[in-house]
């Protein structure tokens, strides 16, 4: 018996349907099925967790600046970076919990970085970054990474903290004591903590008394609205706590109850502080003080807590400072060690304390009350929400949804779907919906905002897709507090106005703009039989007569008003079996007669044709058409009423900031003002293994001082941070 091509295709067919349901169980086909119809059944699943650290270059903003970010995506009890999730999403909320913007950023080994452009629109207020992976969406999410930033419109007004004389200004103190209880009969510390109407820590003195008017123990702050005070409680006593802020006297109960303790009681004044979870960060600069446009060279080194050399993994930032205001960062130890064990609304906002402090005695004292005040084992043992497993996106974006059918309303299990990305070089994904019509594409290595097409394969009529919201629709409780700057950090906001104008009106420098090419995924389809450029050819009329003239590879036939495709087997020269599968720009054309008949060959960029068999997900397609037009976008007809089409946002593409080098002699350069409030970031610092990275940049022409800050984490998950000062003066000395 003669094999022919035709004879051979259909052979491999019916063993592929008989295998098929063992492929796709192992998942042995070229894009992964994603299962989603299952609950949380084995440890594994629901013990593993991640958590995220996100450095970001500063904590104050203008619109028309820039945000620049780093994240660390580590396991959350280990510590240690996780390659598992490969998309992190980070969100900027206002103060009513909504997100106004959005990015998201490819991760590497646990990493990732990337910017977000602050429109010109945003109103002056505090705002919260948030960050987090598709994984960590099947938990509370309390525990997503929250941070606080402030952003300023230069063109609105500052509303600012008034001197209200005569008046005592409102405030908030709230206490901590072990499990949130007091023990009678022994001594008890009770940590707390003053905020003023804007969240910022203040300073005041008080007095615990009994209900009978007795003084058990008086207090007052320590530093940034943090105490500590000590006493003896009897069994069922009850307090009051007086407090004096500003002249004016306010007194309420203390909501701490005194209770028999059965457990063993935490030791407060050892050290929170784990050194040998810590690796050190010195920062060595190659002058004392610089000038402007001065080349400063930054020698940076890391050491474990014996001081050996290790290597770590750090982003850096540069930006203006000012010394009396107080904008301290959130650091990647204590979050990793300990604040991102607790829900967020939980816990007085760790910006507020310098990160020097957080090695002083007493401040070690208060924190281990506030610690040891937390209920974190909900947190730990990994508490999901729902019945369904929201899968890792471990390859990239996943595009989730479900399909209904329209006749009935109901979900539509096992309809197999197509899902496209318009473009000159296929990216075409096959699935069948799950159990309860649910569907799950794992979208590989795409970058930037792209059009994505989805359709029912077969009786596309009967049903109608909805897709899931890809960002997270689960929010925290924030308690949003007012920005309402002292004279200082007016002071300093409207000196980093006057640098925006300046680098407004001449011109600032643009980021550098990604090889966008780099990032493109190649065709799919790699061998193709024929390819038919038509710009080498005479215009034809009508799409019919392309395939009759030019492609000798495909048979086109008229019945009955519509037409019929077939490729030609070019051993056998007989028609392969089964119908082609039409592709325009990559889209699957379910009615190929509107395209034969309106498209205009004008339009037509190339003619592609496959004549070997294709898997696409766990479909067999015996021979392939694809009609490239010169835009390559979809966009010559309407989209059938049974398909849906959504500008989708994927990873954002790598950009990094473009700073001036002024070693070089440029006219075009060094006649342009230069006031920049960010000198440096660099997110790719790793040092070597003798833990050494060197990092240069130049300084502008304002002569302040600039705030060095490095954040970063070594592979046995040692967490380190570092602040310095560059002093820029305007002559040599």
């Amino acid at each position: 018996m003669n094999l022919t091509r035709s004879n051979i295709a259909t052979f491999i067919s019916c063993i592929l349907i008989l295998i098929f349901p063992f492929f796709s169980s192992q998942g042995f086909c070229q894009y992964e099925r994603i299962t989603t119809d299952q609950t949380y059944s084995t440890p594994g699943e629901s013990a593993y967790r991640e958590k995220i650290f996100l450095h970001c270059d500063r904590k104050i903003y203008l619109t028309g600046e820039t945000i620049w970010f780093k994240g660390y995506c580590v396991h959350q009890t280990l510590n240690l970076p996780v390659d598992v999730s490969k998309v992190m999403y980070i969100e900027v909320l206002n103060d009513q919990n909504k997100p106004i913007l959005s990015e998201k950023v490819r991760l590497t080994e646990g990493t990732g970085f990337g910017s977000i452009y602050i429109p010109r629109s945003i109103q002056t207020g505090t705002y919260y970054l948030r960050a987090y992976t598709r994984w960590m969406t099947n938990f509370d999410p309390e525990y997503y990474f929250f941070d606080r930033i402030y952003i300023v419109n230069p063109f609105l007004p500052l509303e600012t903290i008034s001197d209200q004389t005569g008046k005592s200004p409102d405030f908030n103190i709230h206490f901590y004591a072990e499990k949130n209880r007091l023990v009678p009969g022994q001594n008890n510390y009770v940590a707390f903590r003053a905020m003023d109407q804007s969240g910022n820590g203040t300073d005041l003195e008080g007095w615990v008394v009994t209900t009978s008017g007795d003084t058990i123990t008086s207090f007052h702050t320590y530093k940034y609205g943090f105490g500590l005070m000590s006493f003896t409680p009897r069994l069922n006593d009850q307090f009051r706590i007086i407090t004096n802020y500003n002249g004016g006297y306010k007194e309420f109960p203390l909501n701490l109850p005194v209770l028999q303790n059965p457990v063993e009681r935490t030791v407060i004044n050892s050290n929170v502080t784990d050194e040998s979870k810590k690796f050190n960060i010195a920062i060595q600069q190659n002058r004392e003080h610089y000038i402007t446009r001065d080349k400063v060279i930054l020698t940076i080194k890391t050491t474990d807590s014996s001081e050996q050399p290790v290597s770590g993994d750090l982003s850096v930032s540069v930006y203006r400072s000012d010394g009396q205001v107080n904008l301290y960062h959130k650091n990647i130890y204590q979050y990793l060690y300990h604040t991102s064990c607790f829900p967020g609304y939980s816990l007085p906002p760790d910006d507020q304390v310098p990160f020097a402090e957080y090695d002083s005695l007493m401040m070690e004292k208060i924190l281990s009350v506030i610690y040891a005040s937390m209920d974190n084992t909900g947190h730990e043992t990994g508490n999901l929400k729902g019945d369904r497993l929201i899968q890792p996106e471990n390859r990239g974006n996943i595009i989730s949804g479900i399909i209904i059918n329209g006749q009935n309303g109901y979900p539509a299990p096992g309809v197999r779907m197509f899902l496209a990305i318009p473009g000159k070089n296929v990216q075409l994904y096959n699935i069948k919906s799950g159990t309860n019509g649910e569907f799950h594409f794992q979208v590989l290595e795409q970058y930037g905002r792209k059009d994505i097409i989805l359709m029912p394969e077969n009786n596309p009529e009967q049903y109608r897709i909805v897709l899931d919201n890809d960002f997270s629709e689960k929010f925290g409780n924030i308690q949003p507090v007012p920005f309402r700057p002292d004279e200082q950090t007016v002071r300093y906001l409207e000196k980093l106005m006057v640098n925006l104008q300046i680098q407004d009106a001449f011109g600032k420098i643009i980021p550098d703009q990604p090889d966008i090419s780099a990032y493109e995924i190649p065709n799919i389809f790699d061998l193709q039989d024929e390819i038919i450029l038509l710009e080498d050819y005479i215009r034809l009329p009508a799409v019919e007569e392309l395939f009759v003239e030019l492609v000798k590879s495909v048979n086109i036939k008229r019945r009955r008003g519509s037409f019929n495709l077939a490729v030609i087997d070019p051993l056998s020269n007989q028609p392969l079996s089964g119908e082609p599968l039409l592709l325009l720009d990559g889209v699957p054309v379910l009615d190929i007669n509107p395209v034969i008949i309106y498209l205009d060959p004008v339009d037509i960029e190339r003619i592609e044709v496959m004549s070997n068999w294709y898997i696409i997900g766990d479909k067999l397609y015996f021979s392939i058409i694809n009609l490239i037009t010169k835009k390559a976008e979809y966009g010559h007809f309407d989209l059938p009423t049974y398909a849906i089409r959504n500008s989708y946002l994927f990873a954002q593409y790598p950009v990094s900031l473009n700073t001036p080098d002024y070693s070089i002699e440029n006219d075009s350069i060094s006649m342009i003002p230069d006031y920049r409030n960010l000198l440096y970031w660099n997110p790719e610092i790793v040092t070597n293994k003798n833990g050494y990275a060197t990092v240069s940049f130049y300084t502008s022409d304002d002569i302040s001082d600039y705030k060095i800050v490095i954040q970063g984490l070594t592979k046995k998950g040692l967490a380190g941070y570092k602040e310095a000062v560059i002093p820029i003066k305007g002559t040599e000395e």
